[in-house]
């Protein structure tokens, strides 16, 4: 765990997501607000290549599994992007499944990501994190 709110669970991606993150990513009503437009299986694979050596704070964007906590559904993903240029700053975006739009997931999730990140500042390990 990387960090968590009160019904969710901030994580490294495992194997065992890829199958619902390739089926949140491939809905039409999910990717209209995305840069993408098909999302499959394959593209799932090369995500978790990418994604499974990297850690909050390196350069570039870094994608946290969310999972329900009572449940253990993967809920979708929330990503960090430490800004190159300056890195007290970050880019946040997130992707939520369908079925837990309009519950509040994605506004409890980026506020637990930016008490994570405040908490890890102020005790000075925000330096080496960046996160």
């Amino acid at each position: 765990m990387i960090f968590e709110s009160p019904r969710l669970i901030a994580r490294r991606f495992e194997p065992r997501d890829l199958e619902a993150f390739a089926a949140i990513r491939s809905h039409p009503d999910v990717a209209r607000y995305q840069s993408w437009e098909n999302f499959d299986a394959a593209a799932a694979a090369e995500f978790y290549a990418w994604v499974k050596d990297r850690n909050p704070g390196d350069s570039g964007w870094f994608q946290f599994a969310l999972e329900h906590k009572e449940t253990g559904a993967f809920v979708g993903d929330c990503g960090l992007k430490i800004v190159e240029s300056d890195a007290r700053l970050a880019q946040i975006g997130y992707t939520v499944a369908r079925q837990f739009w309009s519950r509040g997931y994605a506004t409890e999730a980026i506020g637990a990501l930016t008490r994570a990140g405040s908490v890890l500042a102020e005790s000075g390990l925000g330096k080496s994190v960046r996160f």
